[in-house]
């Protein structure tokens, strides 16, 4: 049996078939060592792990831009007059008479707590209070921050320029989209809870910029934070004017329902002119009385057939005619000119009306504290830590960075290599 020249070469290979005629791959692995687990370990070792490791060392050593950071602390506070609105005594009429009847009437039921939620609805929630430090942090991560810091291109020019290196710069032609994002990994605003402050935190290439992007940040979002408080006063004082409105309207409604229930009953004061006719009706029924007691004493002494008789009994009837219309005049349907009737209509109307203006002098002067209160509100941030001026960079970190990239080749290297094992196994 011959041999051939690759043959005499490799002694340890066989490339000979089987009787078969089948080349078969565990016998080829075996006789050559070609697939030896240890040499590709090596190699994946040379390509996965030392690769990385020499390109990491070589950019964060002589590369890489050096980072520095400033760190600035700010609170948000707001400057305005402050006083409770008391309506106990808005319940009370110019003569006195306390209101606090409202309570059992139809109308009046849901009166206090009508007041009372006007102007806590226009008072209560005209501040953010705690929510304004996270206002501001949502503000200086959102795109509207880069657009208004890059309106003269000055943002860009920060990160873009020739003295950072080319992996961390961000490009010239780069988009609003992508200058948004860069901003997010270079900036931080955090909302310390307790305390109710903003940390705000920037990463830049040189320790000017670092600072000046700091500072120039809290112009736009003092400016927004002014801005919605001028916004907040504009809608308490629509909503102090609105309730004002109503209540003045239904205030002249309750005056007009009055004035007509009085022209139409032809009656001023409902009180003295019940008084009148109840009066009227008495002095009709004791003449009414006595016109029958002096008509029985004469039928008693004279008979049937008395002189006088007949003019007592027309008289007799003609004041039961006039005590049926004094009686209906007086207690007649409340739909009809009876006198008791616009006495029910006009306390009705007369105790809506007083309900009414109390309505409107509490609305008076909620509008007044609104409108006084919009005058000295102010929103502003308070520095109490300006931005930093960093003397030395802090970021890269030589040793760690090179250990993180090490860490992750690592990880690469020992996954490939268990995954080319279970392969190897799998061939056997």
């Amino acid at each position: 049996m011959s041999t051939s020249l690759t043959e005499a070469r490799i002694p340890y290979v066989s490339v000979r078939r089987p009787e078969d005629g089948r080349l078969r791959l565990p016998q080829l692995r075996h006789a050559s060592g070609r697939f030896s687990l240890g040499k590709i370990a090596a190699a994946l070792g040379l390509v996965l792990v030392a690769l990385p490791v020499l390109i990491a060392t070589i950019y964060y050593c002589f590369l890489a831009s050096p980072v520095f950071v400033s760190e600035s602390r700010f609170a948000v506070r707001s400057a305005q007059e402050s006083s409770d609105v008391g309506i106990e005594g808005d319940l009370t009429g110019k003569e006195g008479g306390s209101l606090g009847g409202l309570g059992g009437s139809a109308g009046g039921a849901g009166g206090l707590s009508g007041l009372g939620g006007m102007a806590s609805r226009v008072l209560g929630g005209s501040s953010t209070g705690l929510q304004d430090p996270f206002v501001v942090s949502s503000f200086l991560m959102s795109p509207e921050i880069t657009r208004k810091l890059d309106q003269d291109g000055w943002l860009r020019r920060q990160f873009s320029h020739s003295g950072i290196d080319r992996w961390s710069r961000l490009p010239e032609d780069a988009s609003q989209e992508e200058l948004f994002a860069y901003w997010r990994r270079h900036v931080t605003a955090a909302v310390d809870r307790r305390a109710n402050t903003i940390q705000l935190r920037v990463r830049a290439y040189s320790a000017e910029a670092a600072r000046d992007i700091a500072a120039r940040a809290m112009v736009p979002a003092e400016e927004m934070i002014a801005e919605l408080t001028r916004r907040q006063r504009d809608d308490t004082l629509a909503l102090a004017r609105a309730e004002l409105a109503e209540a003045e309207a239904r205030y002249e409604e309750n005056g007009l329902k009055l004035r007509h229930l009085r022209r139409t009953t032809r009656i001023v004061d409902p009180a003295q002119e019940a008084q009148a006719a109840g009066a009227t009706l008495l002095k009709l029924m004791r003449e009414r009385i006595m016109a029958r007691a002096e008509l029985e004493t004469l039928e008693r002494l004279a008979g049937a057939k008395a002189p006088g008789r007949v003019e007592l009994l027309a008289r007799i009837a003609g004041l039961d005619t006039q005590i049926a219309e004094a009686d209906k005049r007086l207690s007649g349907d409340v739909s009809s000119r009876s006198v008791l009737g616009a006495v029910a209509a006009t306390e009705e109307l007369e105790l809506e009306r007083r309900f009414s203006q109390g309505m409107l002098n509490v609305a008076t002067n909620v509008y007044d504290q609104a409108r006084r209160e919009a005058e000295h509100r102010s929103s502003f941030l308070l520095v109490y830590l300006d931005p930093t001026l960093p003397t030395e960079a802090r970021e890269p970190n030589v040793v760690i960075s090179i250990a993180f990239v090490a860490a992750l080749a690592g990880i690469a290297w020992l996954f490939s290599l268990t995954a080319i094992a279970i392969a190897l196994d799998q061939i056997d």
